[in-house]
């Protein structure tokens, strides 16, 4: 899943990721990057990545948010 929001010279790119290795999942996890228009380029200005806890699924479930 990718969700992206833009306005002006500003976006951002918000999703999940999942690294496979031999047909398995691996890592799972969410990102979000912040572009910015320079030039009449999109330059990625902020980046930012963490692996999902094993309990993430688990706190979502009651209503919780765990992140």
């Amino acid at each position: 899943m990718v969700d992206v929001f833009a306005d002006g010279d500003l976006a951002v790119e918000a999703g999940h990721t999942t690294i496979t290795k031999g047909g398995k999942s691996e890592v799972v996890g969410k990102y979000v990057s912040v572009f910015e228009k320079r030039n009449g380029e999109w330059v990625c200005i902020r980046d930012s990545y963490n692996n999902n806890s094993e309990d993430d699924d688990e706190g979502e479930e009651d209503g919780e948010d765990n992140n």
